[in-house]
This record gives C-alpha cells, sequence and structure tokens, in this order.
C-alpha cells in the first residue's frame, strides 16, 4: 500500500495499493508529498495492512511533482528493496501511515 501526503498539510492526497512484483503508472497532483509505505506478505484489511508483521515506512526526503516550461516533473519510484537503492526510508508507527 503507498499512500501520499501532503507535506504542509499531512493531508493524504493519494492511496494506491501495488500488488507484489506488479508496476503501476500513475499521476499525482503537482506539490511537495511524503511517501508512506505499508507492506507484507498476506493483505488483510484497510484497518490491519498486512497483519501485525506489516512494515509501515516513510521516504526521507518528499517527492516533489511540479510544472517546469511547457511540461511537468514527476518522480519514478522502484518500491523493490535493495541495499544499494536511492530511496533512503525510516521505519515509522502503524498509527503515523
Amino acid at each position: 500500500m503507498v499512500k501520499l501526503v501532503d507535506v504542509e498539510t499531512d493531508e493524504i492526497v493519494m492511496e494506491i495499493f501495488v500488488g507484489a512484483g506488479r508496476k503501476l503508472e500513475t499521476t499525482a497532483p503537482l506539490g511537495r508529498y511524503k511517501l508512506r509505505t505499508a507492506s507484507g506478505n498476506d493483505w488483510v484489511s484497510a484497518s490491519q495492512s498486512f497483519g501485525p508483521l506489516t512494515r509501515y515506512t516513510e521516504a526521507i526526503v518528499p517527492l516533489e511533482f511540479r510544472q517546469s516550461g511547457n511540461g511537468y516533473v514527476g518522480v519514478t519510484v522502484d518500491l523493490d528493496r535493495r541495499v544499494d537503492g536511492n530511496l533512503k526510508t525510516d521505519y515509522i508507527t502503524p498509527s503515523q501511515f
């Protein structure tokens, strides 16, 4: 489960479920967002996520979607965990998710 949370207001602007090994392409409203994820093996429910072993994270650096000239600038995020990856995250609590 992926959430984009507005940096200024802490409001959730987007929630997307992405299945393991799946690719998803979407657009996001212009702005700066905290990227939060909940991950695990078996989805339980919206209130319980993946159950007691759910891993909750937040990207350390906010994502930015902005207009530039006649186009838009966004980001591509690969959620596969890698030792040498460049999306640095911190663990957060379920209530922070």
